[in-house]
């Protein structure tokens, strides 16, 4: 019983570290430049701050 609990433990601390480290990634930069027509169109350009 030990080894399926820590099997358990291990397995929810694999889950728990994936989770955080997906929701600490980037948000995707948009495609085009937001034409209705040609959405994929464009670039978006780049950010002068960063």
């Amino acid at each position: 019983m030990p080894l399926l609990t820590r099997r358990l433990r291990a397995a929810l601390l694999a889950t728990a570290s994936a989770t955080l480290a997906a929701a600490t990634l980037p948000a995707p930069e948009p495609l085009g430049i937001g034409d209705r027509l040609f959405p994929e169109l464009g670039n978006p350009g780049y950010d002068v701050l960063a």
